[in-house]
């Protein structure tokens, strides 16, 4: 379920100028570890940080790749010259 103060909590990250990223992008929060529970209830030592990437990276991927996965259409750009008035 992702709904406010839900079990995932995703935003969105400007980076900074120190920052080794240029475009903005998802960080991920899995708010309820229990959701990566095992059968015995134990939660895996590295599992959350790995989901949390991962699901990060998928987020991204649809942004990224909106128009080639045909989730967008294409947007026009239209020039300043195109507007002037004759």
């Amino acid at each position: 379920m992702f709904s406010h103060y839900g079990p995932l909590a995703v935003c969105v990250v400007v980076p900074s100028f120190e920052s080794e990223r240029s475009e903005i992008y998802p960080r991920v929060s899995i708010e309820a570890k229990t959701i990566l529970a095992e059968e015995d209830g134990k939660v895996p030592y590295s599992e959350p940080d790995h989901a949390e990437k991962a699901l990060a990276w998928v987020l991204e991927s649809l942004c990224l790749h909106a128009y080639d996965m045909g989730l967008v259409q294409a947007v026009k750009v239209f020039k300043k010259d195109n507007h002037r008035e004759k």
